[in-house]
């Protein structure tokens, strides 16, 4: 006779919770991926519009992202006593409160309010990551992860397609403040599918282990530190470069949903590719394609050239993106608590974010240089 030891029917539950749970978050983050693209870029272009000066928008930027890294393992600690379900539902709240905060800076521009709001919505936007990366690194299997990791990437990606496109439309039209209150709207009803979640879906443990294993880690941080750099020249610095080279925001959201496009479409062909390959000569493709096209972004940065490149590198981005994100998923699947090592990468993206922003306000914002800088970063990749 067959015995199970309660300890694997307590294994054999958790598991079956988090499948069933899959759909209804899944659906959460298409609906909130809407919400965010409809955002994402705009807040900085919609700062600079209402009168904020460019080194107020970029300390605006280095709140957000340091208080991200820095407050990660307080969140990762409440989410631990929470729940991710709670805490996703909490998160909401607050993303409205920075939305309203944004529409009232428009008539009472205040700099105190601007970088408190930052520190929050640095905040809300971390929980969302914490929780959502820990238990995607739950549901990954042991096969065909490149593929895997391609349908959780294109679900990001295919929200951040018609997005930008309405944002910009409204924005344009009608303002900035009724798009805000779309979003508001959007981000309410994204916490529906939340509610059938199953109780107490996870309580992912953390105790700083990554940290510990530092000397371990440490290549992964250097690499995580590139990527944060890279993702936020593309998906921040580039739409303020573009509106700073007068284009309007509709032109902006057309542009960025098109680089979306890009990427959704390669995601699927990358994933398959990544698993048949193998995840390392995919990424130093990658690397070497996505170091060209940089380059060329930064010598034609003031010319229309710079906005076909900026599509070019929509679709090259992901020979690094996904299988280097399948790896990370793989990486924290080892840990018995994936949140151990979603927290370290989460902190390391974030250094590297606040690396190009502090880097942009010492150069003066030469925004060639900061190019050229980050092709050689790609190029770092090769060395994976």
């Amino acid at each position: 006779m067959f015995h199970i030891h309660p300890h694997g029917l307590h294994h054999l539950d958790r598991r079956h919770l988090l499948v069933e749970g899959r759909k209804e978050l899944f659906l959460h983050i298409l609906i909130r991926g809407l919400g965010v693209s409809l955002l994402s870029f705009f807040i900085p272009i919609y700062l600079l519009k209402i009168g904020f000066s460019l080194t107020e928008v970029f300390i605006y930027l280095l709140i957000k992202w340091g208080c991200f890294g820095l407050l990660a393992p307080a969140a990762a600690k409440m989410i631990q006593k929470i729940g991710i379900k709670e805490m996703l539902i909490i998160r909401i709240p607050l993303f409205i409160l920075v939305l309203a905060s944004v529409i009232f800076l428009e008539n009472n521009p205040s700099l105190p309010l601007l970088y408190v709001l930052a520190a929050v919505y640095g905040f809300v936007v971390l929980v969302y990551w914490l929780s959502v990366e820990s238990l995607f690194a739950r549901f990954l299997g042991e096969r065909h992860k490149g593929e895997k990791t391609s349908k959780y990437f294109a679900l990001h990606k295919i929200a951040e397609v018609a997005g930008p496109i309405i944002a910009g439309l409204v924005a344009l039209e009608i303002g900035f403040t009724i798009l805000f209150i779309i979003i508001a709207f959007i981000m309410f009803v994204s916490v529906i599918p939340l509610f059938f979640l199953n109780k107490n879906l996870d309580h992912p443990k953390f105790t700083f282990l990554a940290f510990k294993k530092f000397k371990q880690n440490f290549r992964d941080f250097k690499f995580l530190i590139l990527k944060g750099f890279e993702g936020a020249l593309v998906t921040i610095v580039l739409p303020i470069i573009i509106f700073l080279n007068n284009l309007n925001v509709f032109e902006i959201g057309i542009l960025m949903a098109m680089v979306s496009l890009l990427s959704f479409l390669s995601a699927f062909k990358v994933g398959k590719l990544s698993d048949a390959l193998g995840l390392r000569k995919v990424i130093r493709l990658g690397a070497v394609l996505c170091a060209i096209c940089l380059g060329l972004m930064g010598y034609f940065v003031n010319s229309v050239t710079f906005v076909v490149l900026a599509l070019v590198f929509g679709a090259l981005s992901v020979l690094i993106d996904l299988p280097y994100e399948t790896y990370l998923f793989v990486k924290a699947k080892r840990f018995k608590s994936p949140m151990e090592y979603v927290v370290f990468k989460q902190m390391s993206v974030a250094l590297g974010k606040v690396i190009l922003f502090g880097l942009l306000m010492f150069l003066s914002y030469k925004f060639d240089l900061i190019f050229y800088i980050d092709s050689i970063g790609s190029l770092m990749f090769a060395l994976f």
